[in-house]
């Protein structure tokens, strides 16, 4: 009997060693109308086949759950043809678990780096609306508005720089820092570069 429990607590050991070094990806749609597609978690850098997990959506769900080598950006997709309605996402593959929704506008959250990354597509979706908006505006204004409209703009393109700028450096030793200041380094002035880069 003694045998038997410490042979239990073994692999009860060994099985929670095993899951603090997996990914699993709780997945949902907003309806059963893709059931029977592939949906696949694909490495941003590195995409070889043998990298590529897939699973079938059923029931208006899918699960992935991996083992976790080293922290990595991915991109949940379908297949070509449905991405119009399934928008592909970013995600962190980190040991821990993630709930996603995939839609036309699809989102992530449930560990550290995948809710940053997630609060900062948020902000740059509002940005880029904004900054689209004042923008088509100055360029249809005249006069006094025109002026004014060019100071939303820049104050706008100020602030998109900074969260941008502040999103890498909070996050400058991890996967999300690289992505966002690799991404958004146009914008970054010279000394924003030097804090960027110092470790």
């Amino acid at each position: 009997m003694k045998k038997l429990i410490f042979f239990l607590l073994v692999v009860l050991a060994g099985a929670c060693r095993n899951t603090d070094n997996r990914f699993v990806v709780n997945g949902f749609l907003s309806d059963k109308s893709f059931d029977g597609e592939m949906i696949y978690l694909v490495p941003l850098i590195n995409s070889s086949k043998d990298r590529v997990d897939s699973t079938v959506i059923a029931d208006g769900q899918f699960k992935f759950d991996v083992a976790v080598d080293s922290t990595e950006i991915c991109i949940i997709r379908a297949k070509p043809v449905l991405r119009f309605f399934l928008q592909e996402l970013l995600v962190v593959k980190e040991p821990g678990a993630i709930t996603v929704k995939i839609g036309p506008n699809s989102v992530a959250k449930g560990t550290a780096q995948n809710d940053s990354l997630q609060h900062w597509k948020e902000n740059k979706i509002l940005f880029d609306s904004l900054l689209y908006t004042r923008r088509k505006q100055y360029l249809e204004a005249d006069g006094q508005s025109k002026l004014l409209l060019k100071h939303q703009v820049d104050s706008l393109a100020r602030l998109f720089t900074e969260m941008n700028f502040q999103t890498a450096l909070n996050n400058k030793n991890n996967v999300v820092g690289k992505l966002v200041g690799q991404m958004m380094s146009p914008l970054f002035s010279e000394e924003q570069k030097k804090k960027l880069n110092n470790k």
